[in-house]
């Protein structure tokens, strides 16, 4: 006989069953709020987007809007083609008052700016439809596409995602094996490279640890600008600019001494005011942000120099690209120079615009360097002579490979003879520009072996091919760990100049 259940078995029951429903009608909740597409609002302040960095799924809608009363222009990355993500982009500027709404329907780590002021940032991660967990692609996967747009936008989204999830070296490994893996891809990288710059700032000053490698000094050092324009942007310190600096040297200064002058170029580099229209094609105004900037990080003369080049490196390339209004000046182009106070300021501006002065040639190297014969100090067109070669790879990524052959044959072929007619002073930093030219490939190619190749020839007399074989050592000292570099000078160099890498491994 089956006995009664009792009132204790009911209240029990009652309260099981009501933490079932309770937990169905939450899991109900939750699966409902997951599956519903979300609508969420990013606001513009003065403060930037508002919330800086949100995470939907795949067909959420984000509304912008601005508390600003001046238009604003929410777009993706990179500035100012939008490539990353170009339907995130309402091609127009939003007016005071209105709203731009959009549909993200791709999976993604996607980062933002505001067009008219791109140093406002923003991130939005989309996570795939019914999936928890962000859509990662494989770097890999980019390897089967031909249209160098799409290329462009799965480099940036496949390195961003591995930022996000495996971090900074991890991003550096894998530019390096785009760079070896991918013949297409290094135009590119150093634009790509200052994200991880700008992550590692942002890891930086909220005092989390990050791992760097020998590998920040792929292509153009990239990653140090991305740091500073970052810095610049969130209102960071100088204090903070040092503290990074001595953080990097302490990582990797016994591998590559010359890191410590990087950062500081990184710095003047980041600096420079892109961002202001208004003052676009004024050289005197763009660079003051940058002067006061390297003026109060540098603690020294080196530093302040170095912090120089990367300030008129911005100008020199702005001139060769005819961006933000830029234009050298067709019979003085050295002008710029001469009006800097500082020595250190002189030199560094007559280092770097060299490859301006170039291309205003139409890349004939002999007649270019008839505008240093006539700057009047010795060491200043030393300095300009110095740095006129410009190296294959960099003519490569900006003028192709055609304009890029051509110039090195010529360096080959006639650059001895060329640099035999100018003035005597001119004609040892001449030679050593060209081994430097030959010589410098910041993606670690064996373009070094040009520059070997340069400083055997007949023609050069000993003492020229001593400066040239310490040049060539030098300037793969920059680019390489020593343990690398000794394996070149033990496998590329006879035995007699091995003398050149003596001090250097």
């Amino acid at each position: 006989m089956i006995s009664k259940p009792s009132n204790k078995f009911f209240i029990a029951l009652t309260f099981f069953l009501s933490g079932i429903f309770l937990i169905l009608f939450v899991l109900n909740s939750q699966f409902t709020k997951y599956l519903s597409v979300k609508h969420i609002n990013v606001t513009l302040t003065k403060d930037g987007f508002q919330p800086g960095k949100i995470e939907i799924k795949q067909g959420d809608t984000v509304t912008f809007v601005s508390d600003l009363d001046k238009p604003f222009w929410p777009a993706s990355d990179l500035h100012p083609t939008h490539l990353l993500y170009p339907e995130f982009d309402p091609k127009q500027p939003i007016e005071p008052g209105k709203t731009w709404t959009f549909k993200f329907d791709k999976a993604g780590i996607w980062t933002y700016h505001n067009h008219l002021d791109p140093d406002i940032l923003g991130t939005i991660i989309v996570h795939s439809a019914g999936n928890s967990k962000t859509a990662k692609i494989d770097p890999s996967s980019c390897d089967g596409l031909s249209d160098d747009v799409e290329k462009l936008k799965c480099w940036s989204t496949s390195l961003n995602n591995v930022l996000e999830y495996q971090g900074i070296e991890a991003a550096f490994g894998t530019l390096d094996s785009w760079l070896k893996s991918e013949p297409d891809f290094e135009p590119y990288c150093h634009t790509l490279v200052h994200e991880v710059g700008a992550k590692a700032y942002d890891l930086f000053s909220e005092h989390k640890s990050f791992g760097l490698t020998d590998q920040t000094s792929l292509c153009g050092y990239g990653f140090y600008h991305g740091f500073t324009e970052t810095l610049a942007a969130e209102g960071g310190g100088i204090a903070q600019a040092r503290q990074f600096c001595s953080f990097v040297y302490d990582e990797l200064g016994s591998k590559l001494p010359g890191i410590l002058d990087q950062c500081y170029h990184g710095f003047g580099h980041g600096s420079v005011d892109i961002h202001n229209e208004g003052i676009w094609g004024d050289e005197i105004a763009m660079i003051q942000p940058a002067l006061k900037m390297c003026r109060a990080v540098a603690t020294d003369s080196e530093k302040l120099f170095r912090c120089g080049t990367g300030m008129f490196d911005s100008i020199s390339i702005g001139y060769f690209t005819h961006d933000y209004n830029l234009k050298m000046n067709s019979t003085d182009p050295f002008w710029l120079c001469r009006q800097q106070k500082e020595e250190e300021f002189k030199q560094s501006c007559y280092v770097s615009l060299d490859p301006a002065l170039l291309l205003m040639e139409n890349m004939d190297f002999s007649k270019a360097s008839k505008f240093i014969e006539n700057i009047k100090e010795d060491q200043h067109a030393t300095l300009a002579m110095g740095s006129l070669a410009l190296p294959v790879y960099w003519i490569k990524d900006r003028s192709g490979r055609e304009a890029a052959s051509k110039m090195d044959n010529f360096y080959q072929t006639q650059g001895v003879a060329s640099c035999r007619t100018l003035q005597k002073r001119l004609i040892e930093p001449c030679i050593k520009s060209i081994a430097y030219a030959l010589t410098m490939d910041e993606s670690r190619t064996k373009q070094y072996q040009e520059g070997l190749k340069f400083c055997r020839r007949t023609d050069l007399t000993s003492a020229e091919s001593g400066d040239c074989f310490n040049t060539v050592i030098s300037t793969l000292s920059e680019i390489y760990p020593k343990d690398e570099l000794g394996v070149i000078c033990n496998q590329e160099l006879k035995s007699e100049d091995k003398i050149y890498c003596q001090g250097k491994i």
